[in-house]
């Protein structure tokens, strides 16, 4: 009979030899496919935000709340939630009439987006939190500083 650390090893090996095997890497979600959120929690009620300036070249859906602004050199960086999915933020940007996607990175849990209005240029990284919501980090900033400007996955899109 097999001890516990041998049963409990075999099962390591077996997890990982799964994962390892899925070929996610290749994994393109069909339009219409979302997440399956009951394993989420609940989202929670969040309090009311900050009166905060306009930033030019932020854009976010009409479900996104701002809490923070903070200048960075001669980015913005903005922090909130948003009432969406990363899947629906990035159909979101990829469907904006006034923008240009320049890069997307989507593991349906964490979506990252590079776009573009033509004078400035935003990363948004949005990952999901509860049933329903995500939080959301997006930098933006004029052209001339895109080189500033974070990508996903760290891959081209800054120039």
């Amino acid at each position: 009979m097999p001890t516990r650390c041998a049963t409990a090893l075999l099962a390591l090996w077996s997890v990982v030899a799964l994962v390892g095997c899925s070929g996610t890497e290749d994994w393109v979600p069909s339009p219409g496919a979302d997440l399956d959120l009951s394993a989420y929690p609940p989202c929670v009620e969040q309090p009311d935000p900050p009166e905060l300036r306009d930033v030019p070249g932020l854009v976010l859906p009409d479900a996104a709340t701002t809490f923070s602004l903070q200048a960075v050199g001669p980015l913005t960086q903005a922090e909130g939630m948003m009432d969406m999915t990363p899947i629906q933020a990035r159909d979101f940007y990829e469907s904006h009439p006034d923008l240009d996607v320049l890069t997307v990175e989507d593991e349906r849990v964490e979506t990252e987006v590079l776009v573009t209005d033509g004078t400035h240029r935003m990363f948004v990284k949005v990952q999901i939190t509860c049933a329903g919501g995500s939080n959301f980090t997006a930098t933006v900033g004029a052209e001339s500083a895109s080189e500033m400007v974070p990508t996903p996955a760290g891959g081209p899109g800054g120039s």
